[in-house]
């Protein structure tokens, strides 16, 4: 497992993808290729949302719990509806997760 400090830098070293990447991505999410792009372009997210909960819990405990709610909202999201962005929808798979945690 990656220290905390390499998967802060490594969450920098991603480039954000566009609209049209993460729709390819998201409609290829089978590919394992892509599906580890969108974790990997979408992990700086994860971090930021652990950062509020890291008084409660460890922040390799929230970002593990948070990396489990992306791949969840990654199998989920339905790309061809577009009724919300991947992001917007991830946001609560994430944080889902990582409330798990806490109440335990």
């Amino acid at each position: 497992m990656e220290t905390m400090k390499e998967l802060v830098e490594k969450s920098r070293s991603v480039p954000l993808l566009t609209k049209e990447e993460e729709h390819f991505l998201l409609k290829n999410r089978n590919d394992p290729e892509a599906r580890q792009k969108l974790i990997d372009a979408n992990m700086r997210f994860v971090l930021r949302i652990a950062l509020q909960y890291k008084s409660k819990v460890p922040m390799p405990t929230l970002v593990e719990a948070g990396k489990k709610g992306l791949i969840r909202a990654i199998d989920k999201y339905d790309c061809e509806k577009k009724r919300i962005g991947f992001v917007s929808y991830a946001v609560w798979w994430i944080r889902a997760t990582m409330m798990e945690v806490i109440k335990k």
